[in-house]
Parts: C-alpha cells; structure tokens; sequence
C-alpha cells in the first residue's frame, strides 16, 4: 500500500507535499545523500500518483518534481565535489611521489658516478703502478713475465677507458 493511497483532496495532497518537502529540505540540510534520494523517489512517486482529474494537482506534480531534480543534482553536484577533492589530493600526492623518485634517481646518480670516478682514480693509481714496476724490470730477461706486465697494462687501461666514455656519457 502506497503512502498516497488515502489521500483524497487537493488539501490532503497539497499537505503531503508540503510534508515530503520538509523531509526534503531536512535530507538536504544534513547532506544526507540516501535519504536525498530516497525523498527524490518519494516525490516523483507523488506525482505520478497524484489523480489528473483532481483539479490543483498537475501544479502540485510540478513542484514535486521539481524538487525531486533539484535533490538530484544536489547529489550530483556534492559528489562532484568531493570527487573533484580527491582528485586534487591525488595529483598533490602524486607530484609529492614523482618529486620523490626524481630526488632518489638523482641521488642513485650521484653516487653511481662518485663510485665510477673512485674506480677510475684507483685504475690510474694501478696503471701508473703497473708502470713503474713494468719499468723497474725492463732488464729482466724474462719476456713471458714482460709479456704478462705489458697485457694487464692493456686491460687496466681499456677498463679505465671504457669507464671514463660510461662515465662521461652518463652524467
């Protein structure tokens, strides 16, 4: 059984109206989206439920159904709105995040290159090294030993070599 179904007059609806309103007005005060729409339901119930041939009533439907839209897009645009919110918070956290991630890419960087430069420092010291001992033994009749001297000579400096150009093109 309907809520409408006793009512008979143009006074009973125009007061069922009147109290469908207040509900209304109360949903929309304490921002209650539910109950918003629930009283939307209820409105658009009225007039569809409202007789034609009562004379009084078609105003009646219009001004329920108008406040029946009007709680709806209260809905819409509050939601709306929060979404909006939370988009905006999104993007703040996200710029946080991405500014976050650029300062440790930066900071990976840094160090990545800090340690190459430290390795190439040692390859020199070791090729320099490598020299001076390759140079001390110069008379050492020993070609397999020289050999040997002069080959790790070669890797140590291709190293450092490569090194540098990664280096350098990192940066």
């Amino acid at each position: 059984m309907s809520e409408f179904t006793k009512l008979i007059t143009l006074e009973d609806w125009a007061a069922k109206l009147d109290e469908l309103l207040a509900e209304a007005e109360t949903a929309t005060r304490s921002r209650d989206d539910a109950g918003r729409l629930k009283l939307g339901a209820r409105l658009r119930a009225f007039a569809s439920e409202s007789p034609a041939t009562l004379e009084g009533t078609s105003s009646l439907d219009k001004i329920a159904l108008d406040a029946a839209s009007s709680l709806a897009a209260a809905v819409m645009d509050e939601s709306l709105a929060r979404i909006n919110e939370r988009t905006a918070e999104f993007k703040a956290l996200r710029k946080t995040a991405e500014a976050a991630a650029e300062t440790t890419i930066k900071h990976a960087r840094e160090a990545r290159f800090t340690r190459a430069q430290e390795v190439l420092k040692s390859l020199t010291d070791a090729a320099t090294a490598l020299r001076n001992f390759d140079d001390a033994f110069r008379d050492a009749d020993d070609p397999t030993f020289r050999k040997k001297v002069a080959d790790a000579l070669k890797v140590l400096e291709s190293t450092r070599s490569t090194l540098a150009g990664i280096t350098r093109d990192g940066q």
